[in-house]
């Protein structure tokens, strides 16, 4: 204060270095948290400067906030708010993320690929009935009681019928029937086998004829 000729130490959210009189307000990107700080503290990248009025970064932070769920920032010291996932059906698996490959399909949803190498990028889309999407970029798997066929496995494209009985199409991967069954819902037996219990089909033993 240069009236009384007292020093006064800046508030929280400002600074003065060395031979400034005037306390500065810390600039974007940045921020103050203490009391008499000779400079700001640079926001980590996948943080950015708010407080609980706001989600956009401000002059005169006290802090730095994680990128909640869904967003992420990928520089540090940065003015800009923390970026959202380019699908709005994606997330993150946690705050302060810092890339846009941190970017996942929410729970409910898959990634399914533009092309059937899987390097053309995608969409995530719904879940079919039947199927299990828990949060990730990963392909979906069938539900107890359905099978799931496989119409594109590069593009993850299925089509999805209802079985006779859970036990002869347990859950798992796409397609999967129960031991030694085959076919569309996992309805026949393969060769050399015959029909046992607990929906599998057992191993024709050599004396054994089937059809």
């Amino acid at each position: 204060e240069v009236a009384s000729r007292k020093c006064v130490s800046c508030p929280a959210s400002g600074y003065a270095g060395g031979g400034q009189a005037l306390c500065q307000v810390c600039p974007g990107g940045s921020f103050a948290q203490e009391v008499g700080m000779s400079e700001c503290r640079t926001c980590f990248a996948g943080f950015r400067r708010a407080n609980e009025d706001t989600n956009f970064s401000f002059a005169g932070a006290v802090r730095c906030d994680r990128c909640p769920l869904g967003t992420f920032m990928p520089d540090e010291g940065s003015e800009a708010p923390c970026a959202r996932c380019p699908d709005p059906r994606q997330s993150t698996p946690f705050q302060s993320a810092t890339k846009e490959g941190d970017c996942e399909c929410q729970e409910g949803t898959y990634l399914r690929f533009a092309d059937g190498d899987g390097g053309g990028g995608g969409a995530c889309v719904d879940c079919l009935e039947g199927m299990l999407c828990p949060q990730g970029n990963a392909a979906p798997t069938q539900r107890a009681g359905y099978w799931a066929g496989v119409v594109d496995a590069g593009r993850r494209i299925y089509s999805v019928v209802s079985c006779r009985n859970r036990l002869e199409c347990p859950a798992g991967p796409p397609a999967t029937c129960a031991p030694g069954r085959k076919d569309v819902g996992c309805g026949n037996c393969q060769d050399g086998h015959y029909r046992g219990e607990d929906g599998r089909c057992d191993v024709c033993a050599e004396q054994d004829a089937w059809p």
